[in-house]
């Protein structure tokens, strides 16, 4: 269920890990990432990597706490370039970051912040939290 990958400084050696995944990822199914992968501008660049080019051949992708940070920062358009299927998994902070806004606006009407996030990334959402 997990490889590790080459690192550099504690995050992912973004010159090295996708040709590292590519054999990883071969007959795999589905692919998540994000947890425990750090951000820097290498984590940056494998995400966009994981969303544009290993998503094929329609290889759905669930991106998760690192991950969508780094989507984030790339901006949350870039999920619409992906082959396969993509779902976010954030929590309120983290859906913040997304659509620029503050977690107060997420928490006042989730539903419609997940509908909101799902437009602008073509993502299946599920928005994150305790209920009171």
């Amino acid at each position: 269920m997990t490889e590790p990958v080459a690192d550099r400084d504690g995050h992912f050696d973004g010159a090295h890990a996708p040709d590292a995944l590519k054999m990883i990822l071969a007959g795999k199914s589905a692919l998540i990432a994000g947890p425990g992968i750090g951000l820097s501008e290498d984590t940056k660049r494998l995400v966009e990597w994981l969303i544009t080019t290993a998503c094929e051949p329609a290889r759905p992708l669930l991106l998760d706490a690192d991950g969508l940070n780094a989507l984030a920062e790339l901006g949350c358009e870039l999920a619409k370039r992906a082959h396969g299927a993509v779902v976010l998994t954030p929590h309120p902070g983290e859906a913040a970051r997304l659509l620029g806004v503050t977690n107060a606006v997420i928490n006042e009407d989730r539903i419609s912040a997940a509908l909101r996030l799902a437009e602008r990334t073509g993502a299946s959402v599920l928005i994150k939290a305790r209920v009171q």
